[in-house]
């Protein structure tokens, strides 16, 4: 297999660089993942969502999964509360059609193929870019439904400081420490959090008989640290180290026995090394090297029972020729080498991926496109080519039409390939990729004061890898390329002020159809609906701002057998300014403490959290 030296970036160091490469400088937010180059938000074709530092604090969540929810084409169900397993599916498609990033770096298992989203702390997290739809003509494997990248906190200047203590419902503590600084060349941000709680019983509804009600609290502890170092040398290059790692424990029912905790412990790692220059005006150069890791132990009844070890590397070479004015050509290359390790032997353990891509953005009158182009080679089933093409056309300054067409795939993971064969099943080395094709379009009006959007999509995949029992044996499972799906959905999105009113809502309608059954895809809402109203107090330096979050029934199976109710919630948020320097904030989630679920274990359901209060103190100091 492959490797490659983790010095690759610092040898942008020795070039002759010439002028400084010059793209757009405004201040407004930017967006990178949806064409891997930085565009307003309102420049981007495809369909994004970004969540500043600000809206993260805003919402005073403790994590991901809840910040996500409701958002346009976004449904997350959860096995009961704080640190128990989250799935997010974006426009319909399965969890594992997410691609998810944390500061350019792929994250996740390599055995399940999905993202550990209950382990990532808000405290961490700068921004997040969410952007809908296909992408595999830009990043490969997984981003049939869409990619999420996810920032750690930024470097800034002069000196800042941040510091959090909070309390609240089942014991839950936070505190958070965040400190950035430096000079206009150099700088660095380093950030630490501790979050625990002793959460309650997620089963406390089901059946006390049942072997897996195990009838006590399901506690939670994560503790993570990050870090970001940066600095510009006078030739214009710009050199960044990031790092972060998350250590989590989190408590689930598989026994009856009170006297003992089954619990899952992980670790979640990224390090990597980036730098940028300029050979000429027209021309940037980024080269980036990573490492990232994902290991869980499972312990039961206080016995070790799995251990389950991703380790990645990674390196990716990127070219940006400014042709001419709103005309940009990328050329670039990605290399990926994922391995794992653990108790189960695996007969393969190691798989590399690597990868052309190229893309040209560009612009003429009133009309806006995106074409872009992936050619990769899989160690495991060969060469796959992937791309997209999105269309813009402005109607006026405020409005504009939008059309875009992309394929993407996702490849089989090491469970579903070489998951080692036991009395009840194995993995299957002869499965192919699962495949793709999408169309949606849109239209959207944007001002300096509201915005909204309109869009429509139709996503076919092919090829879906589902686990089926042997005709001779109905008790022994293999993965087959069997399953076929088409979705189809509408996504509506308004946000406006008036006054001294905020008010957002975003309305996601969508057909997930198993194409081989004919059933609804599990645990996929048909609809969903999330709006805000904040209010600004003109006397008072206070915020108030309540949440209403609505979902129709799901299916909680395969079959259709199972259906898990819809439900309603609504969270109140309040923030108030005690001085400069100090903000008290206080959270109350499901408010009227509705009890419902979203996911069930067979015919048991995991009990959603009932009324959550939390209240925190935050200091801040800048210079």
């Amino acid at each position: 297999m492959k490797k490659y030296s983790m010095a690759i970036p610092l040898l942008l160091l020795l070039l002759p660089w010439g002028a400084p490469f010059v793209f757009a400088t405004e201040l407004d937010p930017i967006i990178v993942t949806a064409t891997r180059t930085p565009r307003a938000p309102a420049n981007t074709l495809a369909p994004v969502t970004v969540l500043t530092r600000f809206d993260i604090e805003e919402a005073q969540t403790d994590s991901v999964p809840e910040l996500l929810a409701g958002l346009p084409g976004i449904d997350m169900t959860r096995n009961g509360g704080p640190g128990t397993t989250a799935s997010i599916y974006m426009r319909g498609t399965n969890s594992g059609h997410v691609l998810v990033l944390v500061n350019g770096r792929k994250m996740g298992s390599a055995t399940l193929g999905t993202f550990p989203w209950e382990n990532l702390p808000v405290s961490q997290i700068e921004r997040i870019e969410i952007v809908r739809g296909p992408r595999s003509g830009l990043y490969g494997s997984e981003a049939i439904g869409g990619v999420v990248q996810i920032f750690t906190r930024e470097r800034m200047e002069g000196l800042n400081v941040d510091m959090e203590l909070g309390s609240g419902s089942w014991d839950s503590r936070r505190a958070a420490f965040a400190v950035s600084g430096g000079g206009k060349n150099t700088n660095a941000s380093f950030t630490l959090a501790h979050y625990r709680t002793h959460g309650y019983n997620v089963k406390q509804h089901s059946n006390t008989s049942s072997a897996l009600n195990d009838p006590d609290d399901d506690g939670h502890r994560n503790l993570s640290l990050s870090l970001k170092l940066g600095h510009t040398f006078a030739n214009g290059i710009q050199v960044e180290g990031d790092f972060f790692r998350a250590r989590t424990r989190s408590e689930f029912d598989a026994t009856s026995t009170r006297a003992t905790s089954d619990n899952t412990e992980s670790v979640q790692q990224s390090l990597g090394l980036k730098a940028t220059g300029a050979p000429s005006e027209r021309w940037k150069l980024t080269v980036a090297g990573g490492l990232s890791r994902d290991d869980s132990k499972t312990f039961t009844l206080k016995d070790l029972d799995d251990i389950f070890n991703t380790h990645r590397r990674s390196a990716s070479i990127q070219n940006d020729f400014r042709i001419i004015t709103d005309h940009t050509f990328t050329l670039g290359a990605d290399y990926l080498e994922e391995q794992i390790s653990g108790t189960s032997a695996y007969a393969v353990s190691e798989r590399y991926d690597r990868a052309l891509f190229t893309q040209y953005q560009g612009s003429y009158g009133r009309i806006d496109w995106v074409a872009g182009l992936r050619a990769g080679e899989n160690e495991q089933f060969g060469n796959h080519l992937t791309g997209n093409l999105e269309f813009g056309h402005r109607l006026s300054e405020e409005v504009r039409i939008l059309a875009g067409y992309g394929t993407a795939f996702k490849a089989p993971t090491f469970n579903d390939l070489y998951y080692p064969a036991t009395a009840y099943g194995a993995g299957n080395p002869n499965l192919q990729p699962e495949e793709s094709e999408s169309y949606e379009v849109g239209l959207e009006r944007r001002d300096n004061h509201s915005n909204w959007s309109a869009r429509a999509f139709h996503t076919k995949i092919k090829g879906l890898i589902d686990w089926t029992p042997s005709a001779n044996n109905p008790w022994f499972w293999t993965p087959t390329n069997i399953g076929r799906a088409l979705i189809r959905g509408v996504e509506l999105e308004a946000n406006t002020k008036i006054s001294r009113f905020d008010l957002g809502g975003a309305f996601t309608w969508m057909d997930p159809e198993n194409e081989t059954d004919r059933t609804l895809l599990a645990r996929r809402a048909r609809t969903t609906f999330k709006g805000s109203l904040g209010y600004r107090f003109a006397r008072i330096p206070a915020h108030l701002t309540g949440t209403l979050l609505l979902q129709s029934a799901r299916y909680n199976d395969a079959k259709n057998e199972h259906r898990v109710p819809g439900y309603g919630t609504i969270n109140l948020a309040a923030t108030y300014d005690i001085s400069d320097a100090w903000e008290a904030r206080l959270v109350a989630n499901n408010l009227f403490n509705r009890r419902y679920k979203t996911a069930m274990a067979t015919a048991t359901p995991y009990d959603a959290p009932g009324r959550y209060v939390f209240f925190s103190l935050i200091w801040r100091y800048s210079r």
